[in-house]
This record gives structure tokens, C-alpha cells and sequence, in this order.
């Protein structure tokens, strides 16, 4: 593994993080353990959020490497085969990270991989100042699992394609930024910054097209809400790995095969996790409330995709509800229909009232009369959006 000097951020820190300078770091790989880099991002902030710059490239791993799970990275040999190598990317990703805390999501993961691009060069790092996001969320903030997307998004940081360096990231940034300047999270030891050796920079990557996320699926939303106990940073990685693929509410046989193929290759008892996944989404599902015809289907196909059916069994959904998306920051919803049209008819009806009280008023009426209009016609607006919104479970 890369040396390095794990740095803590806790609310009971004795050092304040607001004026260092952090560089967050994401690798996509061609595996779990081991596996080669094939695409390399980093981002230079402030501790307000204030991005300085940022790089990323893809990676030629070497023509003799295959390149990995396709369905997931989404990289081609093509574009592999035209990339610059790990070694001529170096001197620009060192640059952003003299003087600046190193920051990835799963810490033990990203450096092994670093660890592991260098050693076949033989670049040895003095030890550099790092946190972990992954670590820093599980002990701050109390959320059902401390996967990238959830912490992000319950920071309020929007969604991101997770199959991209950049847009992993960013959203690292992002995620300090807000564990320092909203939670007020603090380092507990003060960052030494060592002189990095000088390397060649100024190669050209071979970046890709951002996409942007057109919008939050219920998988991907439940997902967010399963319970995850997982410790070990490998374990944490193919969980990521399983999120990211429900993001578009379909896994495909290639996409699962792919899975299959990493975490066995790491290791892990694919079935065993597989399972433990989408129960954990099942459970979520229920503590949500009842499920509707598609959202049970939809989980059922999921289940059966991963090779798990036994893991969403007799899921009864309740015919009388309608279908939703639910977006991650709201309370889980299960409306009716009769419930949402007697809210839209409520808050109507009190924007009528409202509207009938300024033009008694203005006309010259009582302004007593006016005055308990205008309260009934605010009391049937309150009435409305309380039916609108949903119960707390």
C-alpha cells in the first residue's frame, strides 16, 4: 500500500480543516483485487468548496491487460489502447496534491491501487496526509450505509454517473467540503506536507464526455436506504459497484456476469453478498410501507438478475396504489389517488377563499370579514399540503 499519514476529521477535531487546500482522487479499475487503473481523476478544492482544478484521464494499463468489466466502467480497448500510461499521468496528478490533503472515498481501496501502479516503476512516495470519506461519514453522520451516493446525497450533493472518475470525484470533494463547513468537522492531527518528487507532467489525457444523471430511479433511492454493516474496504467497494449498476433500474446479464466475475475474483462470496444486498433493499421496501405492483416487480427482477430470487420472496403489493418515484431527501410516500385529488381540490379551494377576501377588502368591505376569510383560506392550504405530503413511517 501507498505510505501515507491517515489524518482524521471528527467533530471533537483540535485543528480546523477551512483553510487547507484538499485534492480528492478516484481510480476505475479493471478489477477489485488485484486490477490495474484505467481511468484516473483528481480535484483540487478549498475547504468552502471552491474547485481550483482538477484532471482526469483514462489509463493504457498495457495492451497485455484485459480491460475489465466494460458494462460497469463503460471504457473501451479502443480508447484504452490510445490513452496515456500511468506513468506519464503521474507528474499531473502529483502536482495537484502538493500541499493539499489527499482525499478519497474508500481510502484502503484507491491507495492499494496507487501502491500498485507504482511499484511496476518504481516510484516510492514519502508519506502523504489522506482522509477518508467513507470512514469520516460512518463515524459523523448517521446514515443506513456510508456508500458515496448516500452521504452525497444526504449532504444535498445531486447524483452523479457513478461510472465516471470525475463525477467520483467531484462528489468526494463536495463530501468534505460539506463535512467540514455544514457539520463543522475538524482535524484531529495537524497535515504534514511532504516535498513530492518531481516527475515529468504536461501529457495530454484522454478524458471523456460527462454525462449528466437525468434523474433518481426508486431502486436507486432504496438502495440508499438499505441497511450496510459491511467494514472491510473490498467488501465496501463491490457494494458501491451493486448500487451504482441499479442506478437505471435495470441490471443486464452482462452486468451481472461482470459483477460476478470481480467479486469473485476478490475474494467474496459473490451469492452471500448478492443476497445481502437486495435484502437489505427488501427490507428497506418495507419499512418504506406497502409496495406497488411495478416497485415489487421491479425488485423481484433485480433479485432474480443477481442470481438471488430467494432474497425478495413473497412480496405482496398493494394493487390500490400508484406508482412513485421517490426522491432520496423526502419521507417515503405511498399515495392514493383519492388522497392526492382531495389535497389539490383543499388547496384550491383555499387560494379561492384567499383570493375572495383581497377583493372584499379592496372593494371596501368589513375588514373583519375579510380578515376570517383570508385565515380559512390559509387554514384549507395548510390542510392541502399536509394531506400532500407524505406520512412519516
Amino acid at each position: 500500500m501507498a505510505p501515507l499519514d491517515t489524518l482524521r476529521l471528527a467533530r471533537d477535531g483540535r485543528f480546523p480543516a477551512t483553510e487547507t487546500e484538499f485534492t480528492a482522487i478516484d481510480f476505475r479499475t479493471t478489477g477489485l483485487r488485484p486490477g490495474h487503473v484505467v481511468e484516473a481523476a483528481a480535484v483540487r478544492v478549498r475547504a468552502d468548496g471552491t474547485v481550483l482544478t482538477e484532471y482526469t484521464t483514462m489509463v493504457n494499463p498495457g495492451w497485455h491487460v484485459e480491460t475489465g468489466p466494460e458494462t460497469l466502467h463503460h471504457i473501451s480497448r479502443r480508447e484504452l489502447d490510445s490513452a496515456p500510461t500511468f506513468a506519464e499521468v503521474l507528474g499531473d496528478l502529483l502536482e495537484l496534491c502538493q500541499n493539499a490533503v489527499l482525499v478519497a472515498h474508500n481510502l484502503p481501496v484507491t491507495l492499494e491501487f496507487l501502491a500498485a501502479e507504482l511499484a511496476p516503476i518504481d516510484v516510492r512516495l514519502p508519506p502523504l496526509p489522506a482522509i477518508g470519506t467513507l470512514e469520516t461519514a460512518r463515524e459523523a453522520l448517521r446514515l443506513p450505509n456510508s456508500r458515496l451516493a448516500t452521504v452525497a446525497a444526504a449532504l444535498g450533493i445531486p447524483d452523479f454517473p457513478g461510472h465516471l472518475a470525475l463525477a467520483n470525484a467531484r462528489t468526494v470533494a463536495a463530501v468534505v467540503s460539506g463535512l467540514i463547513s455544514r457539520h463543522g468537522l475538524a482535524l484531529t492531527d495537524a497535515p504534514r506536507f511532504p516535498e513530492l518528487p518531481p516527475f515529468a507532467g504536461g501529457e495530454h489525457g484522454l478524458s471523456r464526455q460527462f454525462e449528466e444523471v437525468l434523474g433518481r430511479t426508486w431502486l436507486a433511492d432504496l438502495a440508499g436506504r438499505a441497511r450496510s454493516a459491511a467494514e472491510d474496504p473490498v467488501r465496501e467497494a463491490y457494494g458501491e459497484l451493486l448500487a451504482a449498476a441499479v442506478t437505471d433500474h435495470y441490471v443486464s446479464p452482462d452486468e451481472s456476469r461482470d459483477l460476478a466475475k470481480l467479486a469473485a475474483g476478490a475474494g467474496i462470496a459473490v451469492r452471500e453478498e448478492n443476497f445481502g444486498f437486495v435484502a437489505a433493499m427488501r427490507d428497506a421496501a418495507e419499512e418504506r410501507g406497502a409496495l406497488t405492483e411495478a416497485e415489487a416487480r421491479d425488485l423481484t427482477g433485480l433479485a432474480t438478475a443477481l442470481g438471488v430470487p430467494e432474497a425478495a420472496p413473497a412480496l405482496r403489493p398493494r394493487a390500490d396504489l400508484r406508482d412513485t418515484d421517490v426522491l432520496f431527501a423526502r419521507v417515503p410516500v405511498v399515495a392514493t389517488g383519492r388522497h392526492v385529488w382531495a389535497a389539490r381540490a383543499l388547496m384550491a379551494a383555499g387560494l379561492l377563499v384567499m383570493v375572495l377576501s383581497l377583493v372584499i377588502l379592496l372593494a371596501g368591505g368589513s375588514f373583519v370579514g375579510a380578515l376570517l376569510l383570508a385565515i380559512s383560506g390559509v387554514a384549507a392550504l395548510c390542510g392541502g399540503w399536509y394531506l400532500s405530503e407524505p406520512p412519516v413511517s
